[in-house]
Formats: structure tokens, C-alpha cells, sequence
């Protein structure tokens, strides 16, 4: 075969090919180059779930507050109302079962701090009388930061050590202020 300028010369291979396609016409391009898609900025509503999540954040708890409490003795704190000492007593032996309960293991004090804001958040919302915090032993520093978190709260009556059964001095019960007609029994 030569070389030619023209790819299409009437060679013998090419003349028995271009034979068999003579009819042929040439197709025209007839693709659409489509549009290019507009961004659509998807604004959702937000749920009611995270609508909540923000009323509980509403509440923070100070770091700077430092409540007394006896390290000789089980952890026992109320309002100062005697009827509520005599519930939180009662608490302290188990008498009140815990509706919710938080395991706070291996979380940093922020996280903590804003699991427990949810938490009591939750037992209001929900009528919740009593409520369990299992902080752990680890090093000391939840068990030292969550009661005095939790004398901050407005809803809280009281809380106390929770007995053996219930986790011992690695649990808070916690005591919340519902109203009397709402208290499961």
C-alpha cells in the first residue's frame, strides 16, 4: 500500500469497502448539550427534637460554683424543705426506682455538662420523678463536678448516692420537681 495525502483513495481494500457503503450519508450531530443543574440550597425546617435540644442548652451549668460537700459522708443534698429531706431519704434507700438513667463513662466534663443538661430536660419533659447518673470511679472528676452541676438546676428537689444495688458511689439519684398529681406510683 502507498502513501498517500488522501486516506480515502480508491485503493483495491478501500474500493470494495467504500462499494459497500456508498448509500451512506454522514449523521449530523444531534445531541443536546444539557444545561448545567442549578444548586438548589436545601434549607429543612428544624425537627422538634432539635428545637428541644436547644431549649436544654438554654440552661448552662456554671463551672465556678463550688458547692460544700462532706467527703466523709455519702453525698445527700435537698432544697432545705423538711418534706423533701424526708424524700430524699427515702430515695437513698431505693425506695424511688429510677424512670432514666445516663451513663456518663469515658466522657470529657463538656460533654458531660451538655449530656446531663439533656437529661433533665428529658425527665421533665416526661415527668420523670427520679433519674439515675452513672459517673463512674475514673478519676474523681465527674463525681467531683456533677453535684455541684446539678444544686444549679431549678428543677431538682435533691439528690443523693445511689445505694449498692443501683451503682453505690459510682451513681447519683437524682430527685426531680414534677407536680404532684403527675408522680407515677
Amino acid at each position: 500500500m502507498k502513501k498517500t495525502d488522501d486516506k480515502y483513495t480508491n485503493t483495491d481494500e478501500n474500493a470494495s469497502f467504500a462499494g459497500l457503503f456508498s448509500d451512506v450519508k454522514p449523521l449530523q450531530q444531534d445531541k443536546i448539550i444539557p444545561p448545567k443543574p442549578h444548586k438548589v440550597k436545601m434549607v429543612l425546617a428544624p425537627s422538634l427534637a432539635d428545637k428541644e435540644k436547644k431549649q436544654a442548652a438554654a440552661f448552662a451549668f456554671s463551672d465556678g460554683y463550688q458547692a460544700y460537700f462532706n467527703p466523709d459522708e455519702p453525698l445527700f443534698w435537698h432544697r432545705g424543705d423538711k418534706a423533701e429531706s424526708s424524700q430524699i431519704k427515702h430515695l437513698r434507700k431505693g425506695n424511688f426506682p429510677p424512670d432514666i438513667e445516663c451513663d456518663l463513662h469515658g466522657l470529657t466534663l463538656a460533654d458531660a455538662q451538655g449530656e446531663i443538661a439533656d437529661l433533665l430536660f428529658t425527665a421533665k419533659r416526661e415527668n420523670c420523678l427520679c433519674v439515675k447518673i452513672l459517673h463512674g470511679h475514673g478519676t474523681g472528676r465527674l463525681k467531683q463536678a456533677i453535684p455541684n452541676w446539678l444544686v444549679q438546676h431549678p428543677d431538682i428537689v435533691g439528690f443523693c448516692q445511689a445505694p449498692k444495688g443501683d451503682g453505690g458511689s459510682a451513681a447519683i439519684l437524682v430527685l426531680m420537681d414534677i407536680p404532684e398529681e403527675l408522680i407515677r406510683r
